[in-house]
């Protein structure tokens, strides 16, 4: 979407000398080889290939078997103490984090829990709260999050969808730049990145698989271990037709889930990966976690953020910043 056009000045196409031609193709085109990761992304050291379909809530994995998923997590900038899980996302590049723009802009007092719900319920007409980089950490690397961790990044920027729609999840999408990059050699077998999908890639009908950290059942706790289930991509004719009612389904966003309900993402699991594997090829997002009815209801599919949409989008904001 929001593709640009090329440069044209007084009519006719703009000519750069080739010294500059040869620099801005070095720089860009680099930044993007960078950005893709093409050769090592996608790769997991730990797939057992033991899906469970209908067991709500999915089952526990191991280390280093969905390297790319991280956890948001909110702290207090002042005293450092964290104050809870808050979503997932995943790792695209060692610098940058793919996540839910629902995930960004919160309504809650953050440094008061026990008001937060109170002050919600009055404030959210009015305001919208995109809480600022001070505000988060990353958790990188890890399947039990009551686990110390090591694998701790502070956050530098935040880029929400400047269109994102909060009453119809429309444009769902946001980056996480890391203060630092992540080192991949380091953390090997533990941390990696996800594939960008290509433009033209069409997941329908593939089973594709879903983690993080939500809760269990629909009026249950979070999990403090990593949980994966496998859905299903269905067509967005078919998902459009269940949520009429509901909430509109577009073409930005990508549908997964069984008939018979039973296994699908629930509070908890915004912002991370619908990542599909074509036989042969790497693990690649096909959409990120966004909403839903319920919790794995039957006869409807999670709705996710379609990820091919949205590349333009991502390769624009991050090579503005690399």
């Amino acid at each position: 979407m929001r593709r640009q056009g090329s440069e044209v000045a007084g009519g006719r196409p703009r000519v750069r000398p080739l010294h500059l031609v040869a620099f801005y193709c070095l720089f860009v085109c680099g930044a993007r080889a960078a950005i893709n990761h093409r050769t090592f992304c996608g790769e997991s050291s730990a797939h057992t290939h033991r899906y469970y379909m209908r067991i709500i809530g999915g089952r526990s994995v191991l280390a280093g078997e969905w390297p790319w998923q991280v956890a948001l997590q909110q702290k207090n900038p002042y005293s450092g103490k964290r104050l809870g899980q808050h979503c997932g996302g995943t790792l695209i590049h060692p610098s940058w984090v793919l996540t839910a723009a629902h995930c960004i802009v919160d309504n809650d007092c953050v440094l008061c829990p026990a008001c937060g719900r109170l002050l919600s319920a009055v404030l959210s007409p009015v305001f919208k709260f995109a809480l600022p980089p001070p505000f988060w950490t990353v958790r990188i690397g890890e399947v039990s999050l009551s686990a110390d961790s090591r694998r701790l990044f502070p956050v530098s920027r935040i880029i929400t969808h400047k269109y994102f729609d909060a009453k119809t999840w429309d444009n769902d999408i946001a980056l996480v730049k890391l203060r630092r990059p992540v080192d991949l050699e380091e953390h090997a077998g533990l941390v990696n990145t996800i594939c960008l999908p290509s433009r033209n890639m069409s997941f329908l009908g593939l089973q594709c698989s879903v983690t993080g950290w939500g809760r269990t059942k629909e009026h249950g706790s979070n999990s403090d271990l990593l949980q994966m289930i496998r859905v299903p991509v269905v067509s967005t004719k078919k998902c459009q037709g269940v949520y009429r009612k509901v909430s509109p389904v577009n073409n930005r966003m990508i549908c997964a889930g069984w008939e018979q309900g039973g296994a699908g993402p629930c509070v908890g699991d915004s912002g991370g990966p619908l990542q599909c594997r074509a036989k042969g090829g790497p693990w690649t997002q096909a959409g990120i976690t966004s909403w839903g009815v319920g919790c794995a209801k039957p006869s409807f599919p999670g709705v996710y953020i379609r990820v091919t949409d949205y590349l333009d989008w991502i390769y624009k904001h991050m090579e503005k910043t690399y």
